[in-house]
């Protein structure tokens, strides 16, 4: 302020400035004092309508958006991915499927028809309730319970 006054230079933008680093250092003091009382326990250092508010509009609005919002995107992601690969492959079952009748009807064209005999042919397994690459809801719920689902391929990392 005095060079300011001796020069005649207009430093109002730098004081600006300055008062603003000011505040955001006050706030991350704040932010940081309390995680540190909240930590440390010290229930009587900060009033509890004071932890709720900075609860309800610091610590969990800036959870959910580092957190918790990127893993549901990946969740969202995941699963789309998981119903286009579960639809390619339903789709391919059903492609061998009809081959597998059009070879039925090749051996015997009045399969079907009174014919007693059952061509063994095998049919794919892959939506059975045995099948690794099905999530099941019993998969989810051991999830959700902080559990390993029975299927869970540790190749992975996981």
């Amino acid at each position: 302020m005095r060079h300011s006054f001796e020069s005649g230079a207009d430093v109002t933008a730098k004081l600006d400035s300055l008062s603003d680093q000011l505040a955001a250092a006050e706030k991350d003091f704040q932010r940081k004092d309390l995680a540190l009382t909240m930590s440390a326990g010290a229930k009587a250092k900060m009033p509890a309508d004071e932890v709720m508010q900075a609860w309800n509009t610091e610590y969990l609005p800036r959870y959910r958006a580092e957190v918790f919002s990127p893993l549901l995107d990946a969740l969202e992601k995941a699963r789309d991915e998981y119903y286009r690969a579960y639809a390619a492959c339903a789709a391919s079952v059903k492609a061998i499927e009809d081959e597998q009748q059009s070879v039925v009807y090749t051996l015997d064209p009045n399969y079907g028809r009174g014919n007693r005999y059952i061509y063994k042919l095998h049919t794919p397994d892959y939506f059975s309730k045995t099948a690794a690459h099905v999530i099941k809801p019993e998969d989810i719920q051991r999830l959700a319970l902080g559990q390993k689902p029975v299927n869970m391929d540790t190749k992975g990392g996981a």
